[in-house]
């Protein structure tokens, strides 16, 4: 698709939303952008007194360092992609839960860091996820969570806000198996 059609179906549905009913970080496309922006790639500190050094999109999609473990990281394709770089000591220590051909949450280590629990989707594109954990972050955060069916198969969206200087960021975003539905896996079955 092309980037032009990609920015009108974002756009899309301001058109369709009355003003009044919009939520306040989307009350025009360029607020929306600007907060996108802020909530996604705008650095901050993890620690008191540390330098700004991270943000939403490095923690949740690249992962971090965080207590000699591993932060973050739930994303398929940096997974892929770490995991065929034998340099970046990847190492995959079995699967823990999975939904059909939807998410997984795994154990691993990267670099000699241990994951415990690391969760995510797979096939889907980082801007399928950082649009459902935008949505899920400015709907449902904090202990409220956010349940959306993914070919058949429920997918929990938990996410929590990192608020410093009276700003407000997403300190992060992930996904686990929901609960396993009759039709969770039948997508692929039927030969799509």
């Amino acid at each position: 698709m092309a980037d032009s059609h990609k920015i009108h179906l974002l756009i899309f549905p301001f058109i369709l939303i009355p003003p009044k009913s919009r939520h306040p970080f989307a009350q025009s496309p360029y607020i929306f952008r600007t907060w996108i922006e802020h909530l996604w790639f705008k650095h901050y500190s993890r620690s008191k007194g540390w330098a700004d050094d991270s943000s939403a999109f490095e923690h949740v999609f690249m992962g971090e360092e965080k207590k000699r473990e591993v932060s973050g990281f739930h994303n398929w394709v940096r997974f892929y992609l770490l995991e065929r770089n034998p340099a970046e000591e990847l190492n995959y220590m079995g699967f823990i839960e999975e939904r059909g051909n939807v998410i997984v949450s795994l154990r691993f280590k990267w670099q000699r860091l241990l994951k415990r629990v690391g969760s995510f989707m797979i096939g889907t594109s980082p801007e399928f996820e950082m649009a459902l954990y935008t949505l899920c972050f400015l709907a449902r955060r904090g202990r409220e969570k956010c349940t959306v069916e993914i070919d058949g198969c429920l997918v929990i969206i938990t996410s929590y806000d990192m608020v410093q200087d009276g700003e407000i960021y997403i300190g992060t975003a992930y996904p686990k198996a929901g609960k396993i539905t009759n039709t969770c896996g039948d997508f692929y079955k039927r030969g799509f």
